[in-house]
């Protein structure tokens, strides 16, 4: 049994952070501005990165987790993201991103994004046998991935161990909330505060009719909705939605934006994305 200790690295946010941090605007003058950047800067100030990722995390080796050009959240929910402007990469990016593959173990799948290549090796028993693995990265969305290590290299001194508890509380939590930085918008009326009590609460919503005794409607009904027990998170997530005026296939379709994906959402022999259902 190995005892190794595995670093999945975030890698698109570290290139682009070596590569904009070495980037140099010049003034020709004439209004000719052009960038450049000294490529020796930029793999150093990369290196100093991941050799500060081993030391923290005490990770014997890393791998580094790239974003395929295209996305399969896009083929679910066409807004996926499209409420990000076009960023323009720094002008050593690519090449940063080339050094990475000529020099480190990288993993990049069709339509996967570097969060799902994580998740998925993450909790996949055949890749790395035995060997603890830690996610780095600076994304909160992986504190959706349960039974691993997670280590956001901005705010923690050390990993922290993510239970599977807690990773199925903040998915649901995503599907509630939804994520303005990923352009998916979750259940309308739903914050993180209503998000957290009801799940936590085992609290769901239930419609009843309620009857005016008084007034100028007195006579008449409506409906209102109460908190009552809940039977399960989804059963929770999903009447939220009802409450709302939308379907449990709309929230379906927030959930797969959400779910970063883990080992059992994926087909290995036709690198395929097996889409999340509630079971």
């Amino acid at each position: 049994m190995s005892s190794k200790k595995v670093g999945l690295l975030d890698t698109d946010i570290l290139c682009f952070q070596a590569s904009s941090a070495a980037q140099t605007a010049i003034n020709w003058g004439n209004d000719w501005w052009t960038y450049h950047a000294d490529f020796n800067t930029v793999r150093s100030i990369f290196e100093g990165k991941v050799d500060y990722i081993i030391k923290a995390c005490q990770v014997d080796e890393v791998i580094m987790c790239l974003t395929d050009a295209e996305n399969f959240r896009k083929s679910i929910y066409p807004e996926y993201k499209s409420n990000r402007k076009e960023v323009q990469k720094p002008c050593a990016y690519a090449g940063i991103v080339e050094y990475v593959k000529d020099n480190y173990e990288t993993f990049q799948r069709p339509t996967l994004e570097a969060d799902d290549v994580m998740g998925i090796l993450a909790t996949w028993p055949k890749y790395k046998p035995g060997a603890s693995k830690v996610i780095v990265s600076e994304d909160k969305d992986m504190r959706t991935i349960g039974g691993v290590y997670l280590f956001n290299p901005n705010r923690d001194l050390e990993p922290t161990f993510n239970s599977e508890e807690d990773a199925e509380l903040y998915f649901m939590q995503q599907v509630l909330t939804g994520d303005v930085a990923d352009g998916y918008p979750g259940c309308p009326g739903v914050g993180e505060g209503l998000a957290k009590e009801l799940l936590k609460g085992g609290l769901k919503f239930e419609p009843y009719e309620h009857t005016f005794k008084s007034g100028l409607r007195k006579g008449t009904t409506e409906i209102r909705w109460q908190k009552v027990p809940s039977i399960s998170l989804w059963e929770t997530v999903v009447s939220c939605y009802e409450k709302a005026g939308l379907s449990e296939e709309a929230a379906l379709i927030q959930a797969r934006c959400a779910r970063i994906l883990r080992a059992c959402d994926y087909n290995f022999k036709n690198k395929e994305v097996k889409l999340w259902n509630y079971s």
